[in-house]
């Protein structure tokens, strides 16, 4: 959610409408809960009060996040109705969160700390909290807005938070949460906003159950779902501050060839730029030990001349090959490997939990180089990334897509954008089908990222797509680009986000270098661009 937020933004929304329309979204739904607690006050012995007319006794409860801020809107909303829906609002939030606020956040805050109607109390400790029980006790409702999506299933609340939700869960107030149930919090209902969340247990033992749900409208706009954004850079993982060497995953790259040397090394660049710890290039000689002396910050694996093939991987690579794939925590495999190591990628795919298949890797005949069962090895759940041009996509989907349709002045036409929707599905359909022909073991969770004038990421289910890039990036070697991004996000991430960061990414840092090279740009401009994207949209 956090990535369409700031996807919606980018579009003109800004956070603040987005803040105040959830909190009217909320209220509106307290409101809906109020009156059927009116008409039904024998169900919900609380609330004799308001079934006997006098106002509603409703108790906010806010979190230091955005959260937080959407209960502050809720609030207002709540406390200046008109006479005949007002109710009697208290709030309550942490006090350490006054100084983290956001602007939006402490901008709501501030405005309810001056309606007098309102009681506004600051809670630094789980004392503070037990004194106000009071409130907890008279509460018709309690609107949970402490902790959203953000928060882990199992996290770990501090104080007052966790008092906060241990005394509303012992309330005999009816709760409702706004967009998520907080972490162990005991709702009986949940505003969704934009839409319902996966809550990842429903069971009695679950961190926290939604109740009833209703999904509200809060205003964003659908391209901030269906197109990428800076909201996909925004949520990709980020280092804790005791992280160690490797926090950011160790990459794999296979590739190259006597014809295209440079090909895994473009890759393997980009996999740096984009976060990964450790990128290993693994390429025969001689390139490789000239190569490792002008990159001294990847690590290159030298494997031995094949006298009987020349300069392509062969049968002979293949034990070494496996052991480093069995290091890795991603592996991509096709830049620039040429037709001729076909056989041995096809036997060492099926090593990689997790993939990123590409360029000539694409050229193999079905089924396809997948994930199959490793001998003496677990079953387990592996992610592969496709990453097509138009011509690859065509051979493997056996689906015609009109070029002229793929340009960028289609790019914003719905029967467009449908086309390379049913299309994509199509290729994981083919990719499934292959997969399941070879009895592959455990589940393969096949993602493809369709490049061209509009990128489409599918996994099957899902479809987006990446309207960011320049005609100028029609040069050789961005395709490396895109699959070294792809291998490092696909440590952190799963891989339909991996992929729909990596194109937005890319595109980006494209535009960028067009504007000063336009279609002169090479494929090495972009690499120092990568870093720079990506720092700006966190």
């Amino acid at each position: 959610m956090r990535a369409i937020d700031r996807n919606a933004m980018a579009l003109g929304i800004s956070a603040e409408i987005l803040m105040e329309n959830a909190g009217r979204a909320l209220a509106e739904c307290i409101r809906d809960k109020i009156r059927e607690i009116r008409e039904n006050s024998a169900a919900h012995a609380a609330d004799s009060a308001s079934a006997a007319g006098t106002p509603p006794k409703i108790l906010v409860l806010c979190g230091g996040g955005n959260n937080g801020g959407d209960g502050f809107v809720c609030a207002r909303i709540l406390a200046l109705a008109e006479s005949d829906a007002a109710a009697k609002v208290s709030v309550i939030y942490p006090k350490s969160a006054a100084e983290r606020y956001t602007p939006e956040s402490r901008k709501n805050l501030d405005r309810i700390l001056e309606i007098q109607s309102i009681g506004v109390y600051a809670a630094e400790t789980d004392a503070d909290v037990r004194e106000l029980s009071r409130l907890f006790d008279e509460a018709t409702l309690i609107a949970d807005c402490i902790l959203g999506t953000g928060a882990g299933a199992g996290r770990k609340l501090r104080e007052p938070l966790n008092r906060m939700v241990e005394s509303a869960n012992t309330s005999a107030a009816f709760v409702v949460s706004a967009d998520t149930p907080t972490p162990y919090m005991r709702s009986d209902f949940t505003a969704a906003f934009h839409r319902e969340k996966i809550i990842a247990s429903t069971a009695s033992d679950a961190p926290f159950s939604p109740g009833n749900i209703r999904v509200c409208d809060i205003g964003i706009p659908a391209a901030a779902e269906l197109f990428t954004g800076p909201g996909d850079i925004a949520v990709i993982p980020k280092k804790e501050n005791a992280a160690h060497k490797s926090a950011g995953g160790r990459v794999l790259i296979i590739g190259g060839c006597q014809e295209y040397q440079g090909a895994p090394y473009l890759a393997a660049l980009a996999a740096l730029r984009a976060g990964a710890d450790i990128v290993q290039v693994a390429t025969f000689t001689p390139p490789a030990s000239e190569f490792s002396m002008q990159y001294p910050d990847l690590i290159v694996e030298n494997l031995p001349y094949d006298p009987d093939i020349g300069g392509y991987l062969s049968p002979i690579h293949e034990e070494r090959l496996k052991q480093l794939i069995g290091l890795a925590d991603s592996v991509v495999i096709g830049c620039g490997l040429g037709t001729r190591s076909h056989e041995t990628v096809r036997r060492l795919a099926a090593y990689a939990k997790k993939a990123v298949i590409d360029a000539d890797a694409l050229r193999l005949p079905l089924p396809l180089p997948l994930p199959q069962s490793i001998p003496c090895g677990p079953t387990f759940s592996r992610e592969v990334i496709f990453t097509p041009h138009l011509g690859e996509f065509r051979r493997i989907s056996g689906t015609e897509i009109n070029a002229a349709a793929d340009s960028k002045s289609t790019k914003s036409t719905t029967e467009a954008l449908c086309e390379r929707a049913t299309a994509a599905r199509d290729f994981i359909a083919a990719v499934n089908k292959a997969a399941n022909a070879a009895d592959a073991a455990g589940e393969l969770n096949a993602v493809i990222l369709r490049k061209g004038a509009v990128d489409v990421i599918s996994d099957g289910e899902s479809v987006r797509f990446n309207r960011t890039g320049t005609p100028a990036m029609t040069k050789g070697g961005t395709g490396d680009l895109l699959a070294g991004l792809c291998g490092a996000l696909l440590c952190r991430m799963p891989a339909f986000d991996a992929a729909s960061a990596a194109a937005y990414i890319l595109g980006k840092c494209g535009e960028a270098v067009a504007e000063k090279y336009g279609d002169g740009l090479l494929a090495s401009d972009l690499l120092p661009e990568i870093a720079r994207v990506m720092k700006e949209s966190e």
